[in-house]
């Protein structure tokens, strides 16, 4: 049995099987309709529906558990992730219009929110505080961080001369990275390793196992190299991309980590109620 038929209704002709695949669709059952259309090409592969409905399904999947991350980030008070799950949604999705209206209530009540702390801070003095929160909203939203940014250029520190000393501030302490901060600064990118793993579903519902990421974070918290092995070429050099762009609290010397990343199987049964393994 092959892979594109693996999946298929025992001796299901291929009208059923686009039927099926119709209203998997209409269901926003992802991972089922692509199984149903693969089936269906598998029995002629020229079928320019069933085509259409697996790239269909090939799309929606992945943006459908990326616009949940949206949903459930913005419930969390995480606008980072939000951010970053909402810029995984491709632009053709449909899911990407269903969550705008949430991310743009987000931005507002952010930027609305930075702007007085920056007011605040440029008025008291407090210009590193101005410039940190307008770096903060420049790197989720690059134009409202640049006003913000141009605001808190004209902060005037007070002088070294008048009443309030300049003090200069201690060198940060390095900080051991251990399993709990290491699990939360992975956790930040959970939307884009879910991408990894969701594609893996597309490929092959029906493999699963563990993604082994070896990394090393550099003494000034940025990764200098990652690799994956584990399920499959494909998802394990996903999940290594994602790693190198993480950023730790600078551990002042440079550290090696070994971090597993679980990706389930689609279940055999009924692969469109199978959760994200990660």
């Amino acid at each position: 049995m092959t892979g594109a038929d693996a999946g298929a209704p025992a001796g299901a002709d291929r009208a059923t099987l686009l039927a099926d695949a119709r209203a998997a669709v209409a269901a926003e059952r992802w991972a089922e309709a692509a199984r149903l259309a693969r089936a269906a090409l598998a029995l002629d592969a020229d079928d320019a529906e069933a085509q259409a409905l697996a790239d269909r399904a090939d799309l929606e999947g992945p943006a459908a558990a990326q616009a949940e991350l949206v949903t459930r980030s913005i419930a969390g008070g995480d606008a980072e992730a939000a951010v970053a799950a909402f810029a995984a949604i491709p632009e053709a999705s449909a899911y990407r219009a269903k969550v705008a209206p949430a991310m743009t209530e987000l931005r507002t009540t952010f930027v609305d929110k930075a702007t007085k702390a920056v007011a605040s801070a440029v008025k008291a003095g407090k210009c590193k505080d101005a410039k940190a929160t307008a770096a903060e909203v420049a790197a989720l939203w690059p134009d409202d961080g640049a006003t913000l940014t141009a605001k808190a250029a004209r902060c005037k520190a007070p002088s070294s001369t008048g009443d309030v000393p300049i003090v200069k501030p201690p060198e940060p302490e390095p900080v051991k990275l251990d399993k709990a901060i290491v699990k939360r600064i992975i956790e930040r990118a959970r939307g884009a390793i879910e991408q990894c793993h969701q594609r893996q579903l597309m490929k092959d519902p029906y493999t699963g196992g563990i993604v082994t990421v070896k990394f090393t974070v550099g003494a000034d918290g940025k990764v200098t190299s990652a690799s994956g092995s584990g399920v499959s070429s494909e998802a394990s050099s996903c999940v290594a991309s994602v790693f190198r762009k993480l950023r730790f609290p600078a551990p002042g010397a440079p550290t090696s980590i070994s971090y597993p990343i679980p990706f389930r199987p689609a279940e055999i049964d009924s692969v469109e109620k199978a959760p994200g393994g990660y």
